[in-house]
This record gives structure tokens, C-alpha cells and sequence, in this order.
């Protein structure tokens, strides 16, 4: 949990007290967590060797070129990823997932 919480600039007490984790070396695959963020993300431990996901609620304004950049992946990687048809066509409030590295 510290690495998510390094990457979105809070405290694993945070995380933990906003999920109400009692143990915060104990997470699961699949766990989705709430942070306290600007946008609207969530955190998500997608497999068993806890290669972490968000799932990022697209915001009016986003291009993927702004979120790619935000994240540090490519916008390949977010159409790849996404299965998205046009890239050129994103609408506010739907979700892209996004592989943390």
C-alpha cells in the first residue's frame, strides 16, 4: 500500500482510515480502494503478484494524450488496454483502467 500511496502523494494511514483497514500490510487482489484525490479514481490490486490498476473517471476537458501523460503510460497503451475504438472520441464519466508500472 505504500507505493499507492506514494504515487497519489498520501499516507497509508489515509488509505487505510478511508477504507477502514485495520491492516494495512493486508490487502487483496481485486481490493478496490478509495483515495482522496482530486479526480475520481480508484485503486485496484488486479492479480495475484499485486500488479496495481486505477480505474480513472474521465474528467470534461481530458484527452487521452493528458491522461497517458498524467499517468506516465502511452496512449497506445490506454486504447490497447481500453479496447477503444476511436481514440479521438472520449466522453466525460466514462472509466479507462490504467496499468501502474
Amino acid at each position: 500500500m505504500s507505493q499507492i500511496a506514494s504515487k497519489y502523494d498520501t499516507t497509508v494511514n489515509e488509505i487505510a482510515g478511508l477504507n477502514g483497514i485495520s491492516n494495512p500490510n493486508l490487502i487483496y487482489v481485486g481490493q478496490v480502494l478509495k483515495i482522496d484525490t482530486t479526480h475520481d479514481i480508484s485503486v485496484v490490486t488486479s492479480d495475484k503478484y499485486e500488479t496495481n490498476h486505477i480505474v480513472y473517471t474521465i474528467q470534461y476537458g481530458d484527452t487521452l494524450t493528458s491522461i497517458a501523460q498524467k499517468y506516465d503510460v502511452t496512449v497506445a497503451n490506454l486504447v490497447q488496454l481500453n479496447h477503444i475504438q476511436n481514440p479521438n472520441l472520449i466522453y466525460a464519466g466514462e472509466t479507462l483502467r490504467i496499468n501502474l508500472y
